[in-house]
């Protein structure tokens, strides 16, 4: 699947506000946007990937018995535009389904939104680069 840099943008300012309180300096769409730059090529490729860290069948090190028997493979891939790992989507919202993540980006960037509001609290970024290099926290849970 693939969006237009258009509507990355206004799915980015949309689901700023999710994101929460940011460094003085610094705009939630435009930290978005570079995440989604570096995970999608800007609205590119916007498919789900599989993370073998989570696959339950390779005994990938965050790997999840309860939503591998729920929801199969689905559940070690990551979705949409910032490709977050649907096991991370899980802990915020249990009722999300993979499926309705791989076909409305909107979804899948309020739920990345979150998550980066929930993980960026006290990690230290002063600008927007640190935080496109620690977009690896949309990705594993430590």
């Amino acid at each position: 699947m693939k969006i237009s840099r258009e509507e990355l943008a206004k799915l980015c300012r949309e689901a700023a506000p999710l994101v929460g309180e940011v460094p003085p300096g610094m705009d939630a769409a435009q930290i978005l946007w570079a995440i989604a730059g570096r995970e999608c090529s800007f609205g590119a490729d916007i498919v789900p990937r599989h993370e073998p860290a989570y696959c339950f069948n390779r005994a990938g090190r965050y790997a999840s018995k309860v939503l591998h028997q729920r929801w199969g493979c689905l559940a070690c891939m990551s979705y949409g535009p910032l490709q977050i790992v649907f096991a991370n989507a899980a802990t915020l919202r249990p009722d999300v389904d993979p499926l309705v993540l791989v076909q409305l980006p909107r979804e899948a960037m309020a739920v990345s939104a979150m998550w980066l509001n929930r993980k960026l609290r006290g990690v230290g970024c002063d600008n927007i680069r640190q935080i496109v290099q620690k977009g690896e926290i949309l990705r594993y849970e430590e």
